[in-house]
């Protein structure tokens, strides 16, 4: 399966679900719609400004999930 595949099949069945672990400890997801494929990566776009950005920076692991429907 190739990058491309992953975000057309990501696009199509929306949205995914994105992990991390919060800074309180305790696990967050979040609801992600259009991935970005640029340069043979998949981005998910957030502001710094947003929690999610400081958890990703405090915690680097984080998990996506999507379901065909």
């Amino acid at each position: 399966m190739t990058l491309e595949n992953i975000v057309t099949f990501l696009d199509t069945n929306a949205p995914a679900f994105l992990a991390t672990l919060g800074n309180c400890g305790n696990p967050r997801l979040r609801p992600f719609q259009s991935p970005l494929l640029y340069e043979d990566k998949i981005y998910f776009c957030t502001s710094n400004a947003k929690n999610l950005y400081k958890h990703i920076q405090a915690h680097s692991g984080i998990e996506i999930c999507s379901c065909a429907a």
